[in-house]
């Protein structure tokens, strides 16, 4: 089965002196972790689907601070910067209600982003 060309996804980077906010998988046999995100619904613009994630996965409201990363794989994937303007940051596991694996909310130092499976590996270069 291959990839839909018009797929599109839109993410946060939430990055501070205390590291970056991802999400932990554990998926069919593996391991890595992604920026919180998700596909572009019809109608919404990646900005607006960036900030419905963020609250969706993260229980928080975003205020978006300019693109970090703007590429094709699989379809138009768009990482904005942002920073929490309301809520309060979700800690550990919740369920996508997917049933593919598990998803824990993690914030990791940026030092030690090099020793892990981060998906897109190019978000690691812009967060250093």
């Amino acid at each position: 089965m291959s990839a839909d060309p018009a797929r599109k996804r839109a993410g946060v980077v939430l990055a501070d002196d205390g590291g970056v906010v991802l999400v932990e998988r554990h998926r069919e046999g593996m391991h890595y972790f992604v920026c919180p995100g998700g596909g572009v619904e019809p109608g919404e613009s990646f900005e607006e689907a960036a900030i419905r994630e963020a609250l969706e996965e993260l229980e928080v409201d975003v205020e978006l601070e300019g693109v970090v990363l703007d590429f094709e794989f699989g379809g138009r994937q768009v990482y904005f910067r942002a920073r929490i303007v309301g809520g309060e940051l979700r800690r550990g596991f919740f369920d996508e209600g997917k049933r593919r694996g598990t998803y824990e909310v993690v914030r990791v130092p940026v030092s030690e982003l090099g020793g892990l499976d981060v998906r897109p590996p190019e978000l690691v270069a812009r967060l250093r």
